[in-house]
């Protein structure tokens, strides 16, 4: 998503966690890393995310810096990352869900 939309003349954020990984995302998008990354057991995978305070803080500053038209948050009743970057702003937001199943995050805040 981040290159099809930076090849339409988009500036595009990415925010990953794992401030220690410095692999090349094949993107032109400004990528900010935040935290340590952790592989937590999710929805019968491994999902990699950061349960630091700290990052999530410095993810709402990127987000409020960057001041972006429109925002997407993949997985986002992951924390800390995703749930610091919906309380980060006003824009509009579009969010990418990959769980099954039933919870609570779900059954009081998701309506098809």
């Amino acid at each position: 998503m981040s290159r099809v939309l930076s090849a339409r003349g988009a500036d595009v954020l990415v925010i990953v966690p794992d401030a220690r990984d410095h692999t090349a995302y094949d993107t032109p998008a400004k990528v900010v890393r935040l935290g340590p990354r952790l592989s937590m057991p999710a929805n019968g995978s491994r999902a990699p995310l950061t349960l630091s305070p700290v990052a999530a803080l410095r993810a709402k500053d990127a987000v409020t810096f960057f001041r972006p038209d429109i925002v997407h948050v993949h997985e986002p009743f992951a924390p800390l990352l995703a749930w610091s970057t919906l309380l980060a702003h006003e824009y509009p937001t579009v969010g990418t869900f990959h769980r099954s199943g039933d919870g609570p995050a779900l059954r009081y805040t998701v309506r098809c």
